[in-house]
């Protein structure tokens, strides 16, 4: 982790980091199979025809049980992506850039979230996540001076549940969770050698 917060800051002189959320359009009878390679060959290419050269990204893979105190739903193991987006580009254009992909849905109200980073550790630490959760929507009747609005809470997975989405990713390697994108570009342009121990290399499937 060190190693990555270092080359996050040699980037900030010269580009902004924004830490990236992407939550994939999908539901409980689009998520029967979780093919994680697919899922990163998708958002390759969708980032090359967003933004070309214009971006680097590091990141990685997450997914949580969806499920909704109302029952409207069935539930469902939601993947989304966790990144860092290491550009000069506006956070507000990267926004509604990714929009065109990543809109919302009756389950989905807030499907891309641009921040900028301030903590290096806390911008890894997002893109890596230690566990998987489940989340739970509810309507929030509590707020004052608030009209009912749509919350979530995130919950630990129980057993049974550990179990099925240990089915649903037993194929997949933990090198298969990690997204790069732009970094060859990065490495064959720079004087300087990539910081050690942190290889910037393209793993997902190009077209």
């Amino acid at each position: 982790m060190p190693k990555i917060c270092e080359f996050l800051a040699r980037q900030k002189s010269e580009s902004c980091i924004y830490a990236v959320t992407l939550l994939e359009p999908l539901d409980a009878s689009s998520t029967k199979v979780i093919d994680i390679a697919k899922l990163k060959n998708t958002l390759y290419q969708r980032l090359k025809r967003l933004f070309g050269n214009e971006v680097i990204v590091i990141g990685g893979f997450d997914i949580s049980l969806n499920t909704d105190a109302e029952n409207s739903w069935k539930p469902f193991f939601h993947p989304h992506w966790h990144l860092i987006f290491i550009t000069k580009l506006d956070a507000q254009y990267v926004r509604e850039r990714l929009k065109h992909y990543y809109h919302q849905t009756d389950i989905i109200k807030r499907p891309v979230r641009v921040v900028k980073v301030n903590s290096y550790n806390r911008a890894v630490s997002y893109m890596f996540s230690p566990y998987f959760s489940k989340r739970v929507r509810f309507l929030n009747t509590k707020r004052k001076g608030r009209n009912p609005f749509y919350d979530g809470k995130e919950y630990k997975l129980n057993g049974k549940e550990i179990c099925k989405l240990a089915k649903k990713l037993m194929h997949n390697k933990v090198q298969d969770m990690l997204f790069l994108y732009g970094g060859r570009k990065y490495r064959a342009s720079s004087k300087e050698k990539p910081v050690n121990d942190f290889e910037f290399r393209i793993t997902q499937k190009q077209g």
